[in-house]
């Protein structure tokens, strides 16, 4: 984060935990359910928080202390990536074969782009493997920001989105 604070999500008690590293004051915040991964924004204001068993992303205000908004529309979002200008949050979905893009300025979920060959994902017996589905982990960008690499567990194919326009490029 910023090097003031430190962040920690307690996954089987369902909230985060704000320390000030210089008074060392604590502050929990209620989240949804099994909060786990997440990202920390650039100035270090806001963290976005996968709640794993909800299908949700809690936003959480890091300075006051407190979840801002729950954007629903996820499954099990994992790994989380934020462009360089703090536009947009991209959030991979491990239980199924996607990426979430939440648009900074509105705090809500806008696209979802699909990875994978369907040919490949629709010759799965999905009934038997449901608790088993190996989506996207982390989305990776570049360093400039301009494209974002989604590894896909299932198809073994990795996606390269532009993100001017949150399309796939090339499989």
């Amino acid at each position: 984060m910023d090097g003031k604070r430190l962040i920690t999500t307690g996954t089987q008690k369902n909230y985060a935990i704000i320390i000030d590293l210089k008074t060392m004051e604590t502050r929990k915040v209620r989240l949804g359910i099994a909060p786990e991964h997440f990202m920390v924004s650039h100035d270090g204001g806001l963290a976005y928080i996968g709640n794993m068993e909800e299908g949700t992303v809690s936003i959480v205000d890091l300075t006051n202390g407190k979840e801002i908004k729950r954007i629903a529309g996820f499954y099990e979002p994992h790994g989380f990536s934020i462009l360089p200008d703090m536009s947009k949050v991209y959030v991979a979905n491990l239980g199924a074969h996607g990426i979430g893009v939440i648009d900074v300025k509105s705090q809500a979920l806008v696209k979802n782009i699909y990875i994978g060959s369907s040919h490949v994902l629709a010759s799965f017996n999905l009934d038997s493997r449901l608790s088993e589905i190996n989506g996207i982990v982390h989305p990776t960008l570049t360093p400039d920001g301009r494209y974002i690499y989604a590894a896909d567990g299932d198809s073994n194919q990795v996606a390269v989105i532009d993100t001017r326009t949150d399309r796939i490029i090339k499989n």
